[in-house]
């Protein structure tokens, strides 16, 4: 890239940790690489993306936006309105950032961004970290420059020639803790003994009242657990489930709305109870995780579920649908603890993986064609 041109980027994903942490980590790498550049955020109003960009030190607008509601369709009145007026506040804000190019990672606000880049003529890259692509994606993928996926992408509906397979971008920090995890400063963060067994419970960034509630069913289980467990519980569902837990002693529990030390949390973890989410599962792949998955079967396309069975197929987890977890998953995840040779043979599965696709590098891999899009925009001749 040539750092003689005073570069813009405008990055839009957020509304869930798998749209938003791969922008992030993109974002990472591009200030990184070149501070001078500068990186510009629009995400959607009262989502999580307006609290934790500005966390990370990246400017951020919102939208007044909200996505299609399958469950309460009276919600939907509202929502041409609110695409209409995205539209012209984006029109406005492109008009005033400039920016060189445009990325969108999903999210409600992506959408509007991607698309009115694409008709102002701004160099676009959206980013597909599932194995089917989203609506918005799959319309938006007809339209920008370079459409970046994940390892574990398969849809024949998107443009073949503008498919990346760069894998999904991961947070700096936890790129840097995989490659130097030390078992015992993580364990000694979340102040457990140094040879404590570890289950790690993630309800992803939003949490996830199934699987919390799969846990809480059975408190004799809890009471009696022999490792222990890390629970991140989701910030709207923590002070309910605290206070279920508070009417016993838990000695083997750790609780937390939301675990920013993740790289700490999973070099800690011997076992992750999780969603399928895409990035979440880009970064069991890099920490080398074994894992049970249970798939979100709310997701547009079912994509949770045909992650899942993607990891399964390779060896690298064991996955159950939501309908069984009641009954089932906390008795798993103890039988997984107390069989080390077959998470072994997991954690076997997901570093053979880790050879065969790009996951380490996936900010770079996407840098590298960014930069010829930035050049491209500069030297319109070249």
């Amino acid at each position: 890239m040539n750092t003689q041109h005073n570069y813009s980027v405008v990055l839009s994903g957020g509304g869930t940790g798998g749209h938003l942490f791969p922008a992030l980590a993109l974002a990472e790498t591009l200030r990184a690489e070149h501070p001078a550049l500068q990186c510009h955020f629009i995400g959607a109003r009262g989502r999580m993306e307006m609290k934790r960009v500005p966390a990370y030190g990246f400017p951020i607008i919102g939208l007044w936006i909200s996505g299609y509601q399958t469950r309460a369709l009276w919600k939907n009145l509202w929502l041409p309105l609110k695409l209409l007026w995205s539209l012209i506040q984006v029109y406005r804000l492109l008009r005033l950032l400039k920016p060189h190019v445009v990325i969108g990672t999903g999210g409600y606000a992506s959408l509007p961004v991607v698309y009115m880049a694409c008709r102002m003529g701004i160099p676009t890259v959206i980013h597909e970290a599932n194995t089917r692509a989203g609506r918005s994606n799959r319309w938006l993928g007809k339209r920008v420059n370079v459409v970046s996926v994940s390892f574990l992408f398969d849809d024949p509906r998107i443009p073949q020639h503008k498919i990346l397979r760069t894998g999904t971008p991961v947070r700096a920090a936890l790129r840097k803790a995989a490659q130097q995890a030390a078992a015992t400063q993580a364990k000694q963060y979340f102040q457990l003994p140094t040879k404590a067994q570890v289950l790690l419970l993630l309800g992803g960034s939003l949490g996830a009242s199934p699987l919390n509630e799969a846990f809480l069913a059975y408190p004799h289980k809890l009471i009696q657990l022999p490792f222990y467990l890390i629970w991140q519980t989701g910030d709207q569902h923590f002070d309910s489930l605290q206070q279920k837990l508070s009417q016993k002693n838990y000695p083997r529990l750790r609780v937390y709305p939301f675990i920013e030390a993740m790289d700490k949390a999973y070099t800690a973890a011997d076992l992750v109870v999780c969603r399928a989410g895409a990035v979440t599962l880009a970064e069991l792949m890099m920490f080398e995780r074994p894992s049970v998955l249970v798939p979100s079967p709310y997701v547009t396309e079912n994509h949770q579920y045909l992650n899942a069975k993607q990891m399964e197929k390779m060896g690298a987890a064991h996955w159950m649908p939501q309908s069984q977890i009641q009954q089932a998953l906390l008795d798993e995840a103890i039988a997984l603890m107390r069989a080390p040779r077959l998470r072994n043979k997991m954690t076997q599965a997901l570093n053979r993986a880790k050879a065969q696709y790009p996951i380490k590098n996936a900010s770079e891999e996407l840098l590298k064609h960014i930069r010829h899009l930035l050049q491209n925009e500069t030297n319109p001749s070249s």
